[in-house]
């Protein structure tokens, strides 16, 4: 069983060393796969009247909430940095301190919410770029 207290997430910069991001509440990925489908009506193999369907292209999308660490050294700048800017980033999804699923994307979206009780919260949106692997670490 995977204890949620223990995820966390990195960012490193193509060229940077590897950042966690703090104060973050909550992470998410997404990875799909577009099937395709082609219907046969006679002939070969398959079956008249049926489809078959093939793998397409994997896709796959992430994003995190936290709240906003305004600090001068906070490692949440590598955040704004990395949207504003355009940037490649290496992005890690840890399950623990070990496991984590692993791939590099763009930072397409930031969003900063001040609400009336004080609390500055932010969601950022990811869009991978190739696949995203699960990694162990020792």
């Amino acid at each position: 069983m995977i204890n949620g207290k223990d995820g966390k997430i990195s960012l490193r910069l193509i060229a940077g060393e590897e950042k966690f991001i703090t104060y973050v509440q909550s992470w998410e990925f997404d990875s799909k796969m577009d099937v395709e489908g082609t219907a046969y009506f006679g002939g070969g193999l398959t079956e008249e009247g049926t489809v078959e369907k093939m793998p397409g292209p994997i896709d796959w999308t992430g994003s995190m909430t936290g709240a906003v660490d305004g600090s001068e050294y906070s490692s949440q700048s590598i955040l704004f940095d990395g949207h504003s800017e355009g940037l490649l980033v290496t992005v890690a999804f840890y399950l623990d301190r070990k496991t984590a699923y692993m791939g590099e994307a763009y930072i397409d979206n930031v969003k900063i919410t001040h609400k009336a009780d004080g609390k500055a919260e932010f969601t950022v949106s990811l869009s991978g770029n190739g696949k995203i692997k699960k990694v162990t670490k020792d």
